[in-house]
C-alpha cells in the first residue's frame, strides 16, 4: 500500500490519497459450464469500488465473443465452435 499527499489545489485541507494494488489471477471460464446460447454475443464486465457506501470507481468493459470468419458469423453452425471464436474487448465511456 502506498500513501501520497494530494497536490490538488481544490482540496480544502491536506488530502491523503491511499493506493492499494491487488494482483489477482484467475483461470479462464470453462466453456462446458456456459450455456451454448450465451457463448456468442456481447457480455458486460462491471467493476465498482465503494468505501463506506460511497462509490469512488467504476470500470466497464464490453466483451464481444463472435466467430473470426465472416461466413461463420452470417451462417453459424448448430453447435458453437469454441476454437473458431474470438474476443474483442473495449472499454465503455462514462
Amino acid at each position: 500500500m502506498a500513501a501520497l499527499r494530494s497536490q490538488n489545489p481544490r482540496c480544502e485541507m491536506n488530502c491523503l490519497a491511499v493506493y492499494s494494488y491487488i494482483k489477482n489471477k484467475a483461470d479462464p471460464p470453462d466453456p462446458l459450464k456456459i450455456h451454448e446460447e450465451d457463448i456468442i454475443g456481447v457480455t458486460v464486465l462491471l467493476l465498482t469500488c465503494s468505501y463506506q457506501g460511497q462509490e469512488f470507481l467504476q470500470v466497464r468493459y464490453y466483451v464481444d465473443d463472435n466467430y473470426d470468419d465472416e461466413q461463420q458469423r452470417e451462417e453459424p453452425s448448430q453447435k458453437v465452435l469454441i476454437d473458431k471464436t474470438k474476443e474483442i474487448f473495449w472499454p465503455a465511456s462514462l
